[in-house]
């Protein structure tokens, strides 16, 4: 039932990941899950998150709550499409915007100014998990332009020399920091769900001054907006399970699994406990 048993967490995309607006919207989710408990006579709860929701419901289980509040409340956590180590799609975005199927290239990149001051998008660039996984090698080139190259341990300094992405540079080492276990072991009951045959873009060409579309210099699979590398970074956890799926290859197979009929039974066998 709408507002009982299925209830919504909402978030500010645009700034979640900066520590103050966490704290407060994980006190907000800590008190929905112990309400929505209330309200269903004692049931506890599964969460159901969705690409930035996955590192960001995980990292309130590996940070903000104790594991006898989740023994207590949680029954399991649901993640499609979680972008848990990080995409270079995401880079892309902040570059020259999101790219989708059948949308002009010139819309996606009117938000461009606004993603380039989003602290959010950071938590979006490929990463270390915290216990050392080191899926993204340091002779991966994300962006290589004229002049330079970026990698993984060259990812700040390239919010240093985009345009306008001051905001980014400035909180980058808080935000690395805070959602650092954003792809911990949770140690709850996790299903772990994923679209794996898109070609994502791992490696693109651009100009120095980053206000060209660019273009693909290498690919990986993926959803075609994150790669398994990261899609993946579920699948050590102590009590998961892991069920990638085929979505036939479309760009927008990170945003289509939400509304799949076959994710959705997936889904419902397993709130079903099958």
């Amino acid at each position: 039932m709408a507002g009982v048993s299925v209830r919504a967490a909402t978030n500010d995309f645009r700034i979640v990941g900066n520590a103050a607006a966490l704290d407060y919207e994980y006190a907000k989710l800590k008190n929905l899950i112990e309400d929505t408990f209330r309200l269903n006579n004692g049931s506890k709860v599964h969460l159901l998150s969705h690409s930035l929701g996955g590192p960001l419901a995980n990292l309130f289980l590996t940070t903000f709550v104790d594991q006898v509040w989740k023994e207590t409340y949680i029954a399991s956590h649901i993640m499609l499409s979680a972008v848990l180590l990080g995409s270079p799609v995401a880079i892309y975005a902040a570059l020259s915007g999101p790219r989708y199927d059948y949308v002009p290239q010139f819309l996606p990149s009117l938000v461009v100014p606004l993603i380039r001051t989003f602290p959010s998008i950071i938590w979006m660039w490929p990463r270390v998990g915290a216990e050392g996984e080191d899926v993204w090698s340091d002779d991966i080139h994300f962006v290589v332009t004229p002049s330079k190259n970026y990698s993984l341990t060259s990812l700040k300094e390239l919010t240093q020399d985009v345009p306008g992405a001051s905001i980014l540079y400035d909180m980058w080492d808080e935000i690395a920091n805070r959602t650092a276990r954003s792809a911990s072991d949770p140690h709850v009951k996790v299903l772990c769900l994923y679209a794996n045959d898109t070609r994502t873009d791992l490696s693109i060409k651009t100009v120095d001054t980053f206000d060209a579309k660019g273009t693909t210099l290498a690919s990986t699979w993926g959803d075609g907006t994150v790669s398994l590398r990261s899609l993946e970074g579920c699948k050590s956890w102590s009590n998961v399970e892991v069920r990638p799926i085929e979505l036939g290859g479309s760009l927008s197979a990170h945003t289509e699994i939400v509304q799949n009929k076959l994710v959705i039974s997936k889904i419902l066998n397993w709130l079903a406990g099958e």
